[in-house]
């Protein structure tokens, strides 16, 4: 989900600190080059990257090791099979994370800049 802002708008910190006291039943992480890692569960997560002009909401694996793991998997058990599980197990949940982080920082930042 791209979140268009005016550029140069919103604070990384900011962001940070909003979306830790908005969501404490998530585990964030600071990563480099302005990204925010938040985990739902083992297997659910996403990644919120702060740009100029837009704020970038993924669902996604929280972790490279999960990532690469779904990777091997798909590639050892065939194509079409692990696609199939995760289409009815996961991409729901990465979706939702994504919607729900999303339209909070949308909602919060837009009513934000009209102030």
């Amino acid at each position: 989900m791209k979140i268009k802002i005016k550029p140069n708008s919103v604070g990384f910190e900011h962001l940070k600190e909003v979306l830790v006291n908005r969501f404490p039943e998530y585990t964030f992480w600071e990563l480099p080059h302005n990204r925010i890692l938040a985990q739902k569960n083992k297997f659910v997560g996403c990644y919120i990257s702060l740009h100029k002009r837009s704020i970038i909401v993924i669902g996604t694996f929280p972790s490279i090791r999960k990532t690469l793991l779904a990777l091997i998997i798909t590639i050892l058990g065939g194509i079409i099979l692990p696609l199939i599980i995760y289409y009815i197990f996961l991409y729901d949940e990465f979706k939702n994370i994504e919607q729900h982080i999303g339209d909070f920082i949308k909602s919060y930042y837009n009513q934000a800049l009209k102030n």
